[in-house]
């Protein structure tokens, strides 16, 4: 019976030898020899290619000496455990793998996806080969071989991309939702700016009857990509809201709107005042208690501004400067907004804002423009109003002269 060898490229390089793990007893030029013949097994390395790629920055005499010598090393640590007298086999031009060993590596099937047909296949490629590849592998002044190892790692997480496109392809025509959910996530995982793979959990979701998960969804779409990559979702990722809304419309059509009213008073004229008092009043709905529950959490960072409502998480701290705080408190609580419309559409009547708190002015023009072309929020605003509202063109609001 032959011995075997296998090489590991899920995670840090690793060696086995019969099973047992022999990496400790190379080094990392030894292992990189061992990685590059197994790429090219079906055929013979020539010295001089090997000996420039693990030592470009030596002449040709030290390059051909550390090769040699790695070489022996190497035959030397599998001699002692396997009885075998040579692994790597050599003549004046060329290395090899000696027949007399049996090779493999934990990918194999990743690598040749053509032959990995039906789920239970592709769901053991998934499990045994993991996202991160070859961490770690890296020698120093040796540029040709790293950018191979970069490469692998590129044609792995590629292939391993497939694999989850497949199984959810799978799980979609099986309407296997719990399964399809798992997929999306790992898909998400692998790049979570990936709005396409965004529209297809949130459908999922709202197949499954989960509108809240689809909405949790939608904003966290939202806000990874104009926290992180500073861009506005595409239209067809916008339409994921009123879809959303649609499905709740559908659940319960004869659901009015939430109705929220709220008038001047002298403490809604300090710094985030009215903001404050309007989520509170929000929060004090019935209608919210259980999503409140569950994401108290979340929303910690509101406890600036509901300490009565929110505890001080743990790593919730003052965000900086005051525009980075207003920054931070609207993204948080325009968040919470769009979820609590998504679990039942809001109306706001709001009285007398002319001596509205600033900021609460600026974050209530942020509100309006946020929540444009959707369904979830309308709001009356009566005389008198502040003036900024006076040229402003939005579906999202309504001016009455006299209070309805």
């Amino acid at each position: 019976m032959k011995n075997h060898v296998k090489l590991f490229y899920s995670g840090a390089p690793r060696i086995h030898l019969n099973g047992a793990d022999i990496t400790e007893l190379f080094s990392l030029k030894s292992l990189g020899i061992l990685y590059l013949l197994y790429e090219a097994r079906h055929q013979k390395i020539p010295r001089e290619k090997m000996a420039a790629i693990l030592w470009e920055t030596s002449d040709d005499k030290a390059a051909r000496y550390n090769l040699r010598y790695n070489i022996w090393t190497i035959n030397k640590v599998m001699a002692d455990r396997s009885k075998e007298e040579r692994f790597i086999e050599t003549d004046r031009s060329s290395l090899a793998f000696s027949a007399s060993f049996a090779l493999s590596s934990d990918c194999d099937d990743l690598v040749n996806l053509s032959k990995a047909q039906g789920e239970a296949v592709l769901v053991s490629i998934k499990d045994s080969c993991g996202i991160n590849y070859l961490e770690g592998f890296y020698i120093k002044d040796c540029n040709y071989f790293n950018d191979w190892v970069f490469f692998q790692r590129e044609r792995l997480q590629k292939n391993y991309s497939l694999v989850l496109e497949r199984l959810r392809v799978l799980y979609s025509e099986n309407r296997d939702h719990d399964r399809g959910i798992e997929v999306l996530e790992e898909m998400l995982a692998l790049n979570p700016y990936d709005e396409q793979v965004y529209g297809l959990l949130i459908r999922i979701l709202l197949e499954k009857g989960d509108r809240v998960g689809a909405l949790n969804r939608y904003n966290q779409c939202i806000n990874v990509l104009r926290e992180e990559l500073n861009i506005a979702p595409l239209d067809s990722t916008k339409a994921l809201y009123d879809l959303i809304h649609s499905s709740q419309e559908a659940e319960n059509p004869q659901d009015p709107r939430l109705e929220i009213t709220l008038g001047a008073s002298k403490y809604a004229r300090r710094p985030y005042g009215f903001m404050a008092k309007l989520l509170k009043a929000l929060l004090s709905s019935r209608e919210y208690e259980d999503f409140l529950r569950q994401h108290k959490t979340a929303y910690s960072g509101l406890h600036f501004l509901l300490p009565q409502v929110f505890e001080r998480g743990k790593d919730t701290d003052f965000p900086g400067r005051p525009e980075a705080y207003d920054h931070y408190l609207f993204s948080l609580s325009l968040g919470l907004l769009r979820s609590l419309t998504g679990i039942r559409p809001i109306s706001l009547t709001l009285h007398d804002t002319s001596e509205m708190d600033e900021v609460s002015r600026v974050f209530l023009l942020y509100v309006i423009e946020e929540f444009e072309g959707s369904a979830g929020l309308r709001i009356v605003f009566t005389r008198p109003w502040f003036k900024d509202l006076d040229n402003l063109a939005s579906r999202v609001f309504t001016l009455i002269d006299g209070r309805p």
